[in-house]
Formats: structure tokens, sequence, C-alpha cells
């Protein structure tokens, strides 16, 4: 479903389902106003944000046309499969507006009639503030009704691939015959606003299980090496800091403790490619765990990975499963140089 909108802010090819949850709360995060569009062969989603706040959701299939959210937006994704490509458009306010009316509020009409001027001009002439739509295929343009008169809409050009806010002549003589009209009325929502509350983000808890093995290794190289060990942590760092500075802005060892604040990485993810935002935010993770285990084999061989070992024992298990989860990778790469080591 592809509502007016003034530019494509990011586009990913193809981004895991789990994920769509940590693009929208980094939207809701900048404010942002406009759609996120995720589509795959089956289906397409759009969840429609304002200054952040997600205002609207609906489906679209082929064969069955536009459908409205009448649930939380956990469904709204739910329904998605595995990978899906994701447009995050961006929209002015008056947009926005009309794509909140036309998705939260049932068709008061409805018609595919050829010439539907009239009958249009009738069925809104009782509503203060109305919003036409016309839909062809997953596109969707959108028009004001003023007490019943055409006000300002908005028409795709297919050759440039783009909207453009038009009047009432350039409304008209864009229709093509076989275009599907909706008309509803501006009031109280009859569909519920989705809720970003209950979506869970998985980086978050990715995050956790990476960092906590930060800090169970960065304390067996303090504990069994003491400065020596601390000056290994801080050679790390600054290794990281060299290669991705704006990555690491913000990233500093306590020089107190030892101690460093991996979860800024997390905050600063907007400064990477936006292909490696998400899932793949993970490559940076594994590079930190995997330089921290060649000093601590270096340092402490065999008897140091042990230690690592027994104490990731102790580890919390997360609530919810997580795939590659570098715990489990972790203690298998350990195994494999204690048996190396032998």
């Amino acid at each position: 479903m592809l509502f007016p909108f003034e530019e494509r802010a990011v586009s990913i090819a193809s981004l895991p389902k789990a994920f769509v949850p940590t693009l929208t709360a980094d939207l809701k995060k900048a404010a942002f106003s406009g759609h996120v569009v995720a589509m795959n062969d089956e289906r397409s989603v759009v969840l429609t944000l304002d200054a952040g706040r997600p205002v609207s959701g609906m489906f679209y299939r082929d064969l069955e046309g536009p459908a409205r959210l009448t649930t939380d937006t956990g469904f709204l994704f739910e329904k998605l499969s595995e990978q899906s490509a994701v447009e995050v458009l961006r929209a002015d306010r008056i947009s926005v507006s009309l794509a909140r009316t036309f998705s939260r509020n049932r068709p008061a009409w409805h018609s595919r009639a050829k010439d539907a001027a009239k009958q249009v001009r009738q069925a809104a002439a009782e509503m203060e503030l109305g919003v036409l739509a016309r839909i062809r295929g997953p596109v969707c343009e959108l028009a004001c009704l003023e007490e019943g008169r055409f006000s300002f809409g908005y028409i795709f050009e297919e050759e440039e691939s783009r909207f453009v806010r038009t009047d009432r002549s350039g409304w008209k003589e864009s229709a093509l015959p076989g275009d599907w009209l909706e008309l509803v009325a501006s009031g109280e929502p009859l569909v519920p606003e989705p809720e970003l509350a209950n979506l869970r983000n998985p980086l978050t808890d990715v995050m956790t299980r990476y960092t906590d093995l930060f800090k169970i290794i960065g304390k067996i190289l303090r504990d069994e090496h003491g400065q020596q060990g601390r000056d290994a942590i801080s050679e790390l760092l600054e290794t990281f800091q060299a290669k991705y500075p704006p990555l690491y802005r913000g990233v500093y060892m306590n020089p107190e403790v030892g101690t460093i604040n991996w979860e800024r990485l997390l905050e600063n993810r907007d400064r990477v490619n936006v292909n490696y935002r998400y899932e793949k935010f993970t490559l940076y993770l594994d590079e930190i765990l995997a330089a921290y285990v060649e000093h601590l084999n270096r340092q402490s061989g065999p008897k140091g990975l042990q230690i690592l070992k027994t104490a990731m024992g102790k580890v919390k298990q997360p609530d919810q499963p997580i795939a590659n989860d570098p715990v489990t990778l972790l203690l298998r790469r350990i195994n494999q140089l204690m048996r190396e080591g032998n």
C-alpha cells in the first residue's frame, strides 16, 4: 500500500521480520512523519507515523485489496514472511493526516463507477471533512473534501514514481477506468491507534547478551593480569575507535574500574550504513568478541578460557530465544580453542 509521500528516506532490500520493530523504534525516536512499508510476494503492510507516533496501519494483498488494522501493531507485522523489503517514506503532516483518517475510519461510500463525481458529492454533502481514496493496485491516491467540495488531492505520477499535490481538474484528468474509490468521514476513528510498546526489540536483547560477555572477559583480564590486562582492554578499544570512529563516538573506558560503556554502540547505530543497523549490526559485536577472546587466549591460555567457560554458565538466560545466540557460539569457540591447546 503506497500512500502519498515526499521522498524515500530509507530502502532496505531484505530485512528479517523480527527487526521491523527495531526500525519503527528508531523512527519513533527520530520523531519521523511518514510511512513504513514492508513488502513481500504475499502481502504488504504499512504503518503510518506522525512525529514518531504510530497513528494507523493497513494491509494490502493483490487479490483482496486494502484492509484496515483492527488490532495491535504486533499483528500488523506478524503476517509478514520472514524476510521483507522495507521502504521508509517521508511525508508531510497534511498527507499523513489524510492517510490516518482513511486508515482508521470505515468507508461511508465506495464504488468502481467510471464517472462517480456526482455520487461522491452526494455522499460527502453532509460531511464537514472527508477523505476520498482512489485505489489503483497498491497505490492509494488521497483527496481532501470540505463540506462535499473538492479541496486538494495527491496523485501518483507513474513516470516519475512520485506523488504530487493537485487541484480538482488535475485529480479528474488522472482518473482511470476501474479505479476503486472509497470515501470516509473525518471524526472519531473506529479503528484503534496502533501500539508500539508491545513490540519486542530483538536488538536490545542481543546487545545485552554481548555486553554480558564483554564484561565477563574484561573482568577476567583485569583480575588475572592487573594493569597488563587493563592495557590490553584499552588497546582493543583504541583499535576499534580508529577503525569505526562514528560508531565509537562516546564509547570510553572508565579509568578507575577499567570497564567500557559498550551499550553506547546501540545508540550510535544511526551513524553506520542502514544495511548494518539491524540484523547485520551483530557483525560489529562479533568483531569485538573475537578480539577479546584472542587477547584472553594469548595472555591466559587454557586457564583463562576455562575461567571464562565457567563464568558463562552463570549468564542469565534470555526471556525469548535468540537466533545465533552469542553465548552458544562462544562456547563452541572456546571448546575449539581448548582442544587446539591440548
